[in-house]
């Protein structure tokens, strides 16, 4: 039994990696068509269903990636399994970009479940979906009251770049800058979100005719950012327009 479910899981898991989606579902679908027959544990068919859920979202079939996350919520006698369940659903509307949908699951969870372990980060997805739905002062209170509600949540510092992002979206340059650069500071080059963040910085100090700090920051994503091809040809341009208002 044992050699068999841990074949399964590992096929699965390893296609899944390596973006074989249809062959990850169907290891998947072998190890929970399987439990049927055998005593398999309750965390690793859960475990298979989620895996399976992801891979159908990752092939595309929302539909049936939503109905398997919805099959782990039905049957789970774990409160924090069903809260996972559902904050997934969330996330995977988010990744192929029905945001409202998301939106409506995460504060599902958020009214239902206000006091689980997952709450900072469903609050801190939720303010995504907003920013991404361009409900930009809901999406800046959501990440405002993620700042006030959980003072030691590893997402505060992200939490960061989204407002930076927020407010650069409602024109407020000066708070976007201050936002920008705290989030900036002492990040690995790295960290996803760095070149970007550069480029709002750049670009909150362009609107701020302050020109000379600009024309720095631009040319140290020509520097350090060179692959960002698309960043690097709205550098090179934005350099000449600060050269030009100087």
């Amino acid at each position: 039994l044992f050699p068999y479910t841990t074949l399964f899981r590992s096929l699965a898991n390893t296609y899944y990696q390596t973006k074989d989606y249809a062959a990850a579902i169907k290891n998947y679908r072998i190890l929970i068509e399987a439990s049927s027959n055998m005593d398999i544990e309750a965390k690793m068919l859960e475990k298979a269903y989620f895996g399976l859920a992801w891979a159908y979202l990752k092939s595309g079939d929302i539909d049936a990636a939503v109905e398997n996350f919805e099959t782990i919520k039905n049957t789970t006698a774990s409160k924090i399994v069903k809260i996972s369940a559902l904050t997934q659903i969330g996330d995977a509307y988010q990744d192929i970009e029905q945001y409202q949908k998301a939106i409506n699951f995460y504060d599902k969870i958020l009214k239902e479940y206000p006091d689980s372990p997952y709450t900072d980060y469903v609050q801190y997805r939720q303010g995504i979906a907003l920013l991404k739905a361009d409900s930009i002062e809901a999406a800046t209170l959501s990440f405002q009251s993620l700042q006030a509600n959980f003072p030691t949540s590893k997402y505060l510092h992200d939490v960061k770049y989204y407002l930076a992002v927020a407010y650069f979206k409602k024109e407020d340059w000066i708070t976007a800058k201050a936002y920008i650069q705290e989030f900036i500071e002492g990040l690995p080059q790295s960290n996803k979100f760095l070149a970007e963040a550069h480029y709002i910085l750049a670009l909150s100090n362009f609107n701020l005719k302050e020109y000379k700090e600009s024309i720095q920051i631009f040319q140290t994503i020509l520097k350090n950012f060179n692959k960002e091809k698309a960043l690097v040809k709205n550098s090179e341009l934005y350099i000449a327009k600060c050269t030009y208002e100087m």
